[in-house]
Order: structure tokens, then sequence, then C-alpha cells
């Protein structure tokens, strides 16, 4: 009763977003002038997101890594689980990087969609980076200096180094309330995303409204239309790719059972695609998992570790975003870049759950990291909205199948 209960009311929630966005598309098409008058509220927005983006994914980088307690005492579980989880997550951005790179669905894509003016962008974008210059710039002089230029890359290795240190000093109080204290500020940030994620129906209308507004004063809406088109079919098939993987891996190692496994599962992702949360749906996985005969011991301990760092939809949206809107903006990405983007992405991947609109976040960080204008990824926005819930039901496929996966490898080792 009480599912029936949230579904009924999230159904509605993504059917207001889904009429802000019809709305802002029909505004920005019979009233562009308006609609360009109001561009203001769409930056607000983006500013107040971007604004918020890099204190938060310290955090979240944070606490993620130190509620592993005590990394030492973890054992084979906890390292076989790690190993999985960076497997999982790895081959999704990988998949998302493969299908861009090769199927191109920024290019010739106009950047007036974005709403902005290409040569103001182009300005705020720098030549790529080689390898002595990234190794430099994750060890910079003054953090501070980092921090107020938006590079999220040094906060996050300062982040891992700071998270690391402190596992190692839980012994003392005053690093316990440290942490806390983090805890405490990553809470208060969330708060701040989840109030200003509220007005994303708004934000939705003046977005799209001004994109297509733009576009078409331009004479390029049709062409531009197809290319958010192409995103979404590319992010859809990488998804596709991705759980066909998942299942393939698990078939050759568990046999028929999988095709069981499968079925048990799809009440799970359901779940996930109508709360838009892993975290929500942990609950019913650790029942699914019982019901699939995961060792207890196992579901408990891998299930949740996998909720906060197996991310794998995520990584792959993020990988495919950033590349599609690099090529919206005619941005070269080649080389020592195509790493970096890998790297960041994972990175990000394993470390902003429970984060509202995780991906669309962790893009912005990844545009940041390789100097792409950050404000340009406002023109996936609008699809991001309704893509978080695929997202989610991808994650929890792959959280149950990371499980099942750990206590086949746990059986063999016994």
């Amino acid at each position: 009763m009480l599912g029936k209960f949230f579904k009924r009311k999230l159904d509605w929630n993504l059917i207001i977003l889904l009429f802000s966005i019809f709305l802002g598309g029909l505004c920005g098409y019979y009233f562009p002038n308006f609609i360009q008058s109001i561009e203001w509220i769409g930056k607000i927005f983006m500013n107040t997101l971007m604004m918020l983006v890099l204190p938060l994914i310290f955090l979240a980088l944070v606490g993620a890594i130190t509620s592993l307690s005590d990394i030492s005492k973890l054992g084979s579980l906890g390292k076989v689980t790690i190993v999985i989880i960076i497997i999982n997550v790895g081959s999704a951005a990988f998949i998302g990087l493969l299908l861009s790179l090769f199927l191109k669905p920024g290019q010739g894509v106009n950047p007036s969609l974005m709403g902005q003016d290409l040569q103001t962008m182009l300005s705020q974008s720098s030549q790529n980076l080689g390898f002595s210059e990234f190794i430099l710039g994750m060890f910079p002089a003054n953090l501070g200096e980092v921090a107020i230029r938006s590079q999220i890359l040094p906060i996050v290795v300062f982040g891992i180094f700071f998270s690391i240190v402190a596992l190692r000093m839980l012994n003392k109080s005053s690093v316990a309330s440290a942490l806390k204290v983090c805890k405490g500020f990553k809470e208060i940030l969330m708060g701040m995303i989840s109030a200003v994620m509220k007005l994303t129906p708004i934000a939705l209308f003046s977005l799209i409204g001004n994109s297509v507004s733009s576009s078409l004063l331009k004479g390029n809406l049709a062409e531009d239309m197809m290319g958010i088109f192409k995103f979404l079919i590319i992010f859809l098939l990488g998804c596709v790719i991705l759980c066909i993987l998942q299942f393939i891996i698990l078939r050759i190692l568990c046999g028929k059972n999988a095709n069981s496994f499968l079925a048990q599962s799809i009440g799970c992702i359901s779940t996930g695609f109508a709360t838009a949360s892993s975290l929500a749906t942990l609950p019913v996985m650790l029942i699914a998992a019982e019901t699939q005969k995961i060792d207890e011991t196992i579901a408990k301990f891998a299930l949740p570790l996998t909720v906060v760092f197996n991310l794998g939809s995520s990584a792959l949206y993020v990988s495919s975003a950033t590349l599609f809107v690099s090529q919206v903006l005619g941005i070269e990405i080649s080389g020592f870049n195509i790493f970096l983007i890998y790297i960041t992405t994972v990175i990000t991947g394993l470390g902003t759950t429970g984060i509202p609109n995780a991906g669309f976040i962790a893009t912005v960080t990844v545009l940041k990291t390789i100097s792409v204008p950050a404000t340009s990824v406002a023109i996936l926005f609008p699809i991001d909205a309704v893509l978080g819930r695929v997202r989610t039901s991808v994650n929890i496929w792959g959280h149950l199948v990371c499980t099942k996966l750990i206590q086949f490898w746990i059986s063999k080792q016994q």
C-alpha cells in the first residue's frame, strides 16, 4: 500500500517535469522573445548548482571512503567487493566513451541550442593537457586558488588523501568529531541541493524554452533536436550494452540460474525507477538477495557498499555527456584528455551516491576538469531530469549482479 502511494506521488513529479519540458519548448517556439527575456531564471538555477558542486563532491567522497571504517579489517570479502565495483564502474565509463567517440552524437549540433555565444564559451576553454601538466595540476601549491577556479580533480585527490589518513586515525576522538562535522556539512549541502531541485520545473521551463528559442531564431531547430535525440539513444544503448554484458558474465559463471536471477530482480529494478533512489531501494534489494539465496553476511556487507560506490550507469552517462558537450562546442578531445575524462568519471562514479541528480552534477565536475565551460551542460538538463530514473534502475541491476558475483567468487575461494 505504501509502495503504491510513493509510486503515485513520484509519477506525478515525473508528469510535472515532462509538462515543464513540453511547455518550455512550446513557449520557446511560439514566444521566443519572451522566453529569452527570462533566460536569467535558468542561469540562476545552473549557477547555484555549480556553486554547490565543489564542496559537495569533496564531502560526499570523504563520507563514502570513511564509511568503509577500517580498510585493513575488510578482509577478502571487502577486497573482492571493491575490485568488482571498480571493474563495473570502469567498464561503464569505457562503454560511454567508446560509443560517443565512434558515433559522435554532438557533431553538427549548433551551439546556439545551449543558449550561449560560441566564441564566449570557447574563450573559457583551454588546450588539451599533457601528462606533466595533469600530474602537477593534481598537486597544486594553493588549494584555495584551485577551489576558486573550480578545478575539481585536485580537490578529489585532496579528498582521497584526507579520507585515507582519517581512516588510519579513527581511534582519536578529535578525528571522529571532524568526520561528524563533515557529515553534517554534507547533509546541509544536500539539503540545499534538494531545496534548489524543487525549482526544477521552473528551471526546466526557462532552460528548454531558451534553448529552443535560440535555435529557432538561428534556423537550426530540427538539426539541434536531432542531436539531443542522438545523445539520448546513445545513452540508452550504452545502458542496454552494460546490462547485457553483466547478464552474460552472470550466465557464464552461474549458468541457467542467471535467468531466474534476472526474473527475481525485476521488482527491485521497477522500484528503483519509481523511487529514483538506490538508497531507498536498498531494503527491497536485501529481501531479493534472500530470495535469490545470497548469503546473508555477503548481502548485508556488499549491497550497502555497492549502493555507495557502484554507480555504473552514472559513469556511463558522465563519460558520454562530456564528449557530447565537447563535440557540440567543436572542442577536440583526444589523447591524454580522453584518459583524464575516464579517470575522473570513474572517481566521481565511485563517490556521488545520494546526491540529487548525481549524474548531471558529476558531468559538471568532469567538464571543469578538462576546462570545458561547465555551463554548457545545461543543454542536457531537461532530459537528465527524466534519465535519472533510468540510471537508478540500471545501477540497481548492477548492485544485484555485483553482489551475486561476489558470492560466487567467495564460494570458489572456500
